[in-house]
């Protein structure tokens, strides 16, 4: 499989702990019986039918069984009704109730996507981007999470900040990646928040500062995402943007190899992390045990209050934080510039003076051999085969 490598589901499979759960996808008629809604959905109810298939997907109620959820999201989605349409879609998408079956999959995605609901319009952009169920078509992709990015659907911005990052579909952009994932990260979206850690420890479309890319590695880490574990680690072991604790790394790394994190994944030598969803959900990780809403993290309400340990508000600078970042005698391994980088080749980390950008795994925006430095090669976990007119549409 192309492209993001993984299938989108409906958002009642709590699977995808990163993804935001729109609020209309749990809109059962809450406090109403599976009697009731039964009843309600016998007489036609496409509302009814859609809570009732919920009510099956997730064993509310009733034992869960996957083939009345898909008949009753059918005899909604045939009356029109949006959500349930998406939900169907996703069925036949993940086989779930239903032979798998892409096109069938896009067709009542795209039906939904009309009609304006978020979820499908992000569900049909990854069908687009993978050419799955249709032709692979990055602009288009890149068109569907643009409508639902800016109905503030955060998985659409944060592939939408992707896109932008990568060159897929659409100019390359970091500083409007930055934007977008930005929005999600907002939203308590952890992939998004790691990005844009990412994006602050490179200095990628905003000004380098170590200490706001260990807060974001931070809070992305405290929602659960291995990945983001292992750079809180690394930040702990070098000082990065946060005081030196041996201790501190060495849980930070345990926690993310805990959770199927491999290290020598954590691409230091290349230009931009792979968006890999074998990264995002180890072997070992429980999605129940990170809901994705933020209460751990303060995500909503602690931008540089320095309550998740980032520190960020009141430590401005990085060269009395004890992180060491003036003069790490280290830098040329680790994945972090501290500033004072002299071998910029092989430390995946951009200093302002790079002068081959060829081989050392980083773009200083003015790149002039994209074939091979990982970012639009269409071998970068998201397929930008068909990008060379990206932008246009816009």
């Amino acid at each position: 499989m192309t492209g993001f490598s993984f299938r989108l589901r409906p958002a009642s499979f709590l699977a995808f702990f990163f993804l935001a759960v729109p609020a209309v996808t749990f809109a059962i008629s809450s406090n109403a019986s599976v009697s009731a809604l039964r009843k309600a959905a016998e007489q036609g109810d496409p509302e009814a039918q859609y809570n009732l298939g919920i009510r099956y997907e997730n064993g509310q109620g009733v034992e869960r069984n996957a083939r009345e959820a898909v008949k009753w999201y059918r005899s909604a989605a045939e009356q029109n009704y949006a959500r349930a349409q998406n939900n169907l879609g996703a069925c036949y998408d993940s086989g779930f109730g239903v032979g798998e079956d892409d096109r069938e999959a896009v067709k009542w995605y795209r039906r939904a996507a009309e009609q304006g609901d978020p979820e499908a319009q992000c569900n049909l952009g990854v069908c687009y981007n993978n050419g799955e169920g249709v032709r692979e078509d990055d602009r288009e992709a890149v068109k569907w999470f643009l409508r639902a990015a800016e109905q503030k659907y955060a998985d659409a911005q944060f592939y939408l900040g992707y896109c932008y990052a990568r060159g897929i579909g659409v100019a390359k952009d970091y500083a409007e990646a930055v934007k977008w994932y930005r929005l999600a990260a907002d939203q308590s979206h952890a992939v998004a928040q790691f990005y844009l850690a990412y994006s602050y420890a490179q200095g990628l479309g905003i000004a380098r500062d170590l200490s706001l890319a260990f807060t974001w590695y931070n809070r992305s880490a405290l929602l659960g995402y291995p990945r983001a574990e292992w750079y809180v680690g690394r930040c702990y072991e070098y000082g990065y943007g946060v005081v030196i604790s041996k201790t501190e790394a060495e849980a930070w790394y345990s926690k993310a190899e805990a959770h199927g994190f491999d290290a020598d994944d954590a691409d230091l030598d290349d230009d931009y992390p792979d968006f890999d969803d074998d990264d995002i959900l180890g072997s070992d990780f429980d999605a129940d045990d990170s809901d994705g809403n933020g209460d751990d993290s303060n995500a909503d309400d602690d931008s540089d209050d320095g309550d998740d340990n980032s520190d960020a508000d009141d430590d401005p600078d990085d060269g009395d934080d004890g992180s060491d970042a003036d003069d790490d005698p280290d830098d040329g391994d680790d994945g972090f510039d501290d500033g004072d980088d002299s071998d910029d080749g092989d430390d995946g980390f951009d200093d302002g003076d790079d002068s081959d950008d060829g081989d050392d795994g980083f773009d200083d925006g003015d790149d002039s051999d994209d074939g091979d430095d990982g970012f639009d090669d269409g071998d970068d976990g998201f397929d930008a085969d068909d990008d060379s007119g990206g932008g246009d549409d816009f």
